[in-house]
């Protein structure tokens, strides 16, 4: 259908934004198509957690869009990584850089993560995220000239990486069809990590602690939400804990090395994704097994 109004170019804007062909059971797609090596190297304990964002099911995504339709600013869910294949048009992007993050996202409240909660706004206590298209970018959010911008252009056949913490904006210039895939590695699993302990203890906690809500009640409720089944959501609950052990971590890292071209590119590349994962890690590691345990033992689920 999204194709049809395409090509019949009614002159309407039109825009199939985000359709997750693997949940929509087109995931006979992928088929046609080849992982560029870079991309998505993680073992099944990350690449199909729901907590995490399930992305081997959740996180591959299709856009069809007419001329001047887009995504706003935003960043991407579960602070992942992403690629874009442009099989189709043309898009205009502006990124900022990554380690201007916190200074972009200060006071948008779930947005500074990935979401839109309707309560921010509601509240009126949370900023928007900066139009990176408004004519009146400067003007509007004087906080952006700080900020290290970068614009461009994609082209037909062209693949587009799009970094954790990376706050961006995208447009057609014209009508356009791509393929997205977002991950997480080892390069990002720190950023993820934070986000989920956030979001355990922040909305999952207090939820399970409302007034009348019993454990299996619960239980069955978030498991409806991330359209798994009771028993799938219990096994990964209970587990959570543990999910950043040495065994784990070390297949992390092993998985995002194996990207590279010869054993001893691995071997360092190895190297410099265990430091870097030892210093990120030392501080969420804590927060997350803490927030785990306590959701766990909160559901009875030890």
């Amino acid at each position: 259908e999204a194709l049809r109004r395409i090509e019949a170019g009614s002159g309407e804007p039109f825009y199939l934004s985000a359709w997750p062909y693997v949940r929509g059971n087109s995931g006979s797609l992928a088929d046609d198509f080849v992982v560029p090596r870079y991309f998505e190297r993680s073992p099944k304990w990350v690449s199909h957690n729901v907590v995490l964002g399930n992305a081997a099911t959740d996180m591959k995504w299709l856009y069809i869009g007419s001329k001047g339709t887009g995504s706003p600013t935003h960043i991407d869910t579960n602070l992942s990584s992403a690629w874009l294949w442009l099989a189709r048009g043309r898009k205009e992007w502006v990124c900022a850089h990554g380690d201007d993050y916190e200074l972009l996202t200060e006071g948008t409240g779930s947005a500074a993560y990935g979401y839109k909660n309707e309560s921010d706004s509601e509240e009126g206590e949370t900023e928007t995220l900066p139009d990176f298209f408004h004519p009146e970018l400067y003007e509007r959010w004087p906080k952006v000239s700080s900020a290290r911008l970068y614009h461009g252009f994609q082209e037909e056949g062209m693949i587009c990486f799009n970094p954790s913490r990376c706050v961006h904006a995208v447009r057609n210039v014209c009508d356009s069809i791509s393929l997205t895939h977002n991950f997480l590695d080892a390069t990002n699993v720190a950023d993820a990590m934070f986000d989920a302990c956030r979001s355990m203890n922040e909305e999952i906690l207090p939820m399970s602690m409302e007034p009348g809500m019993k454990p299996k009640t619960f239980v069955k409720m978030l498991a409806k939400m991330m359209g798994i089944s009771r028993k799938e959501l219990s096994k990964t609950l209970s587990e959570l804990p543990g999910l950043l052990c040495d065994e784990n971590l070390s297949s992390l890292i092993d998985a995002a090395a194996s990207g590279a071209e010869d054993e001893e590119s691995k071997r360092k590349c190895a190297e410099i994704l265990r430091r870097e994962l030892e210093v990120r890690l030392r501080e969420v590691k804590p927060a997350f097994v803490s927030a785990a345990t306590t959701l766990r033992d909160k559901l009875g689920l030890v």
